[in-house]
């Protein structure tokens, strides 16, 4: 019996089958692409061939190559310094008075265009204080209270020489006085090149610290020759003391040559001046006011009578003209019984000027008088006061206008009688009201 043989039958997928048509097409494509790849490398190759077969010669051109070294840029500079000789002269005011100072500009670099500021003020004193400024040949810039200064922007022209003048107001209050001033002058610059607006591009900025002070002022007690003739007491414990003199200066040691002095105070001019200059150094070693300036006076009462010592010394002699100048000066000073003067020191100073004044502190207004004779009568109704010979002083108050009147008879006690009779013309004392030019001297 034959067997039956099973067929198995597998699902082909039938996309995966390529006809015999496709295998052949696909073959035919590749033929086709090999083909075309070698026909168009050779076609490269005879290309390339002709190419070079065509050149005949080669053109160039001549070039050549420079190198710039060691160059170096650099920006611009702007630069410049002031320069001032010294602080405000004078170094103190009383209201009305000015100091001057000048600062100079000066330029190391570019011209700049600058202003001026003031600023960084320190002290009570700034607010009552005008300036005034100019530049160069320009005149006064500026005129005005201080803290508001500010002038400017002016381009630099050497040289740039400013003057600064201050002047303290003449309605200043009397709390014032002794204060001081501290400020700086701001000089702002920027460049002028490529006509850059004021304070844009480089710029520099310089100060300069100023100091003014005001003058503490104070009537300070003086005293005339009639009081001191009459009141060795008080005198004698300043001896001694020293005058002037050509060669050695005349040492004033002993009473009898202070009485000398005085007695002989109408025998020349110089000796006007030595009485005189005596009296003022009694004044200020009681008084305490050598330091002081005078009203209307560039020196103090020290200074002016170191003048006098120096007019002394001299060899030869100035004349009589210059002498009686001097002799004025101090009389007239000798002579007001109240200097208005004025210390440079600050009121916080270590010295109150309770102390220079302590001797007459009881002194009443009384003391201005305008009848000369009549001052000498006041003054000695003080210096009980100071309590020197108290019970031998109260009886002459009433008498002294008398004895002013003719100080000189007091040398009648000496031996020599003919001393009394020239003597009472002389007025020693009273003289500076029968001499009014006293009352014009330029201190």
């Amino acid at each position: 019996m034959r067997s039956r043989r099973k067929t198995k039958f597998h699902r082909i997928e039938t996309s995966l089958i390529e006809s015999p048509f496709e295998i052949f097409a696909c073959k035919i494509k590749e033929r086709d692409f090999f083909k075309l790849s070698s026909l168009k490398t050779l076609a490269i190759l005879v290309i390339f061939a002709l190419g070079l077969n065509s050149i005949g010669q080669v053109l160039s051109s001549f070039n050549d190559t420079e190198a710039s070294k060691d160059n170096v840029f650099s920006a611009g500079a702007l630069d410049f310094i002031l320069s001032s000789p010294s602080d405000f002269l004078p170094v103190a005011l009383v209201p009305g008075e000015s100091a001057t100072r000048t600062i100079e500009l000066l330029n190391t670099a570019n011209i700049p265009q600058y202003n001026i500021t003031a600023g960084s003020f320190v002290g009570d004193l700034c607010q009552y204080l005008d300036v005034e400024v100019s530049l160069d040949e320009l005149g006064v810039l500026y005129s005005g209270n201080l803290e508001g200064f500010a002038y400017g922007p002016v381009v630099f022209d050497a040289p740039d020489t400013w003057s600064f003048t201050l002047t303290l107001l003449s309605d200043t209050p009397e709390s014032a006085q002794g204060q001081t001033c501290q400020y700086n002058s701001v000089f702002f610059g920027s460049q002028t090149r490529n006509d850059l607006s004021f304070g844009t591009g480089f710029n520099d900025t310089e100060e300069i610290s100023s100091n003014i002070a005001s003058k503490s002022c104070d009537n300070l007690e003086t005293r005339t020759m009639g009081y001191w003739k009459n009141h060795s007491s008080v005198y004698l414990p300043y001896l001694p003391q020293f005058l002037g003199a050509i060669g050695t200066d005349e040492i004033i040691d002993t009473e009898e040559k202070v009485d000398d002095i005085f007695d002989d105070y109408n025998l020349s001019i110089r000796n006007k001046l030595k009485g005189q200059l005596l009296v003022m150094k009694f004044n200020i070693a009681h008084f305490g006011m050598g330091d002081y300036v005078p009203i209307n006076s560039t020196n103090t009462v020290n200074q002016i009578v170191a003048q006098a010592d120096d007019l002394l010394r001299q060899d030869p002699a100035p004349s009589d003209s210059v002498l009686e100048e001097m002799k004025d000066l101090l009389d007239y000073l000798n002579n007001l019984h109240q200097i208005a003067a004025c210390s440079l020191t600050p009121q916080n100073s270590t010295e109150p000027e309770e102390v220079i004044l302590e001797p007459v502190i009881e002194e009443p207004a009384v003391i201005i008088e305008t009848g000369t004779t009549t001052q000498e009568a006041v003054v000695p109704e003080e210096i009980p006061a100071e309590g020197e010979a108290i019970a031998e002083q109260a009886p002459v108050i009433e008498e002294q206008p008398a004895i002013e009147e003719q100080p000189i008879d007091q040398p009648a006690e000496e031996p020599t009688p003919p001393a009394p009779e020239p003597e009472p013309t002389p007025e020693p004392e009273p003289t500076p009201a029968s001499e009014p030019v006293n009352e014009t001297i330029d201190l």
